[in-house]
């Protein structure tokens, strides 16, 4: 009797992807296919659900019920394609689709503050020192290293030194006037 107790019992039943699963998942992709993005075809959605099926065989092998195993499925698939129109809704919004002629899309686009033609506009219009503060701004020049008992320069005194400009000069707040105005 203490050997028979001693022996480990192994589990009846384990998912396998048969003709149940198959033919609930067809029928869903069937009447969801629509909320996903154009690009994903019936057999790939196939593929993807049979590797949701795989994850979670792997994932939960104490579910040893059939009906509760079929319901994580079912969760798991149903919870892929809400991702998946989420996702198109927000690409929806993001992307434009462009008119036949793309000339006739950007007529008129300089007036937007997203535009970097816009900030270029804006850029060519201010005067030659601050278009060399704004060159000194975006090198890549390394700092002097300071001692510690010199005080600390912030971007206007730096640009003011190197530009032979006045001290008490700030051309990064002249420029921020000049670009928001």
């Amino acid at each position: 009797m203490l050997e028979r107790l001693k022996k480990r019992e192994r589990i009846a039943w384990s998912p396998k992807w048969g003709p149940d699963y198959i033919k609930w998942t067809a029928a869903f992709i069937r009447d969801n296919k629509w909320r996903v993005d154009r690009i994903h075809d019936v057999q790939d959605l196939m593929q993807d659900a049979w590797l949701i099926f795989d994850k979670i065989s792997k994932t939960y092998p104490r579910v040893t019920d059939p009906a509760n195993f079929f319901g994580l499925y079912k969760r798991a698939i149903i919870n892929k394609f809400h991702d998946r129109s989420c996702t198109k809704t927000r690409r929806g919004k993001v992307e434009v689709t462009l008119p036949e002629d793309v000339a006739d899309f950007f007529i008129g686009r300089i007036g937007e503050a997203g535009n970097a033609g816009y900030a270029a506009a804006l850029i060519n219009e201010l005067p030659e020192e601050m278009k060399l503060v704004i060159q000194h701004m975006t090198s890549n020049e390394s700092r002097p290293r300071r001692c510690r008992s010199q005080p600390r320069e912030n971007l206007s005194m730096r640009i003011c030194r190197s530009m032979g400009l006045p001290e008490g000069r700030d051309p990064v707040k002249e420029l921020k006037e000049l670009l928001t105005a």
